[in-house]
């Protein structure tokens, strides 16, 4: 994936964590066990998607940082 698909997923997976905190609210004022227990599964995975895409990020980051620089010290020569 590009960087820049990988910061709008991101963004989208973070929007939507947001967007479902007054859901479970709602859900746990109305006393709904089975859909507020379901939407918690679901933060949780969106939680740990957007964990795996800053990991990704930083991993292309970090490959984007070491080809440049082997660019450089071969210049440099």
């Amino acid at each position: 994936m590009k960087r820049g698909k990988v910061k709008i997923a991101g963004i989208t997976m973070y929007c939507l964590l947001m967007l479902s905190i007054p859901l479970l609210l709602y859900f746990e004022i109305q006393d709904w066990l089975l859909p507020g227990t379901i939407l918690v599964v679901v933060m949780f995975a969106l939680g740990m998607g957007m964990l795996w895409l800053s990991d990704y990020e930083d991993e292309q980051a970090a490959k984007a940082k070491h080809k440049h620089s082997a660019r450089m010290r071969s210049m440099d020569r």
